[in-house]
């Protein structure tokens, strides 16, 4: 369930503006819901290149953890997330917030 009132496109235009009252991070989390929770596979297919962007280029290392975290439950479901995932995996930059996520989940 989302925490906020806000539509696919809102959370991803204060995302790309990096400007809501929001914080960040939760906009992430709030994409992975919509990913998990819509019944439009189109919704679902955008929030989810959303959240492999914010992974791959994203902002500070919280929504990088929020984006990790539900991209690793969408592994083999969703198009595009293995490839994310593993080069999120594979770059040294990362593996703190990889380590962080494997140790309390």
């Amino acid at each position: 369930m989302q925490q906020t009132d806000l539509t696919l496109k809102e959370i991803m235009d204060q995302l790309e503006s990096r400007t809501s009252p929001y914080p960040l991070c939760l906009l992430v989390n709030e994409l992975g819901t919509i990913a998990m929770e819509t019944q439009s596979p189109d919704e679902a297919d955008e929030a989810t290149a959303k959240l492999c962007e914010v992974l791959q280029n994203g902002g500070d290392k919280n929504e990088q953890f929020a984006a990790y975290g539900h991209l690793k439950l969408f592994l083999g479901y969703r198009p595009g997330v293995k490839d994310a995932v593993s080069a999120f995996e594979a770059d040294p930059a990362k593996a703190d917030i990889v380590r962080k996520f494997t140790e309390n989940y």
